[in-house]
């Protein structure tokens, strides 16, 4: 009877110890699988976080370029509001030029035609 007991003793110890050993290794592996899972998350939160980087980058590139872009357009359509201002003003210059001269040419033509008129009538008194 003794030696029945020792057997079955030491086969609920071994059964213990099988299901302390079984209870270690699903809680092993239960630890495994949440720090695979935590991993998993920190390289999704990385991946995330570097592609709203080179969003933010990407964002900031375009913002300079179309900084850079209207400046130039701005320089542009100065310059180009600045020669045309030039060539109206030389343009003015030169109607205005072209006025006097035919203002002049047209008051000379009149002073001759006076005098050729007054030495038409000198000669018509002579005749008379």
């Amino acid at each position: 009877i003794n030696a029945e007991s020792q057997r079955i003793a030491e086969q609920q110890r071994i059964a213990e110890q099988q299901r302390i050993a079984e209870q270690q290794r699903i809680a092993e592996q239960q630890r495994m699988a949440e720090q695979q899972r935590i991993a998993e998350q920190q390289r999704i939160a990385e991946q995330q976080r570097i592609a709203e980087q080179q969003r933010t980058m990407e964002q900031r590139r375009l913002a300079k370029e179309e900084k850079r872009r209207r400046k130039l357009e701005n320089k542009q359509r100065k310059r180009f509001e600045r020669e045309q201002k030039t060539r109206q003003e030389e343009q003015m210059r030169r109607d205005r030029e072209v006025a006097e001269k035919q203002e002049r040419d047209r008051k000379e033509y009149q002073k001759q035609l006076k005098a050729s008129l007054a030495a038409l009538k000198v000669r018509f008194m002579k005749l008379l």
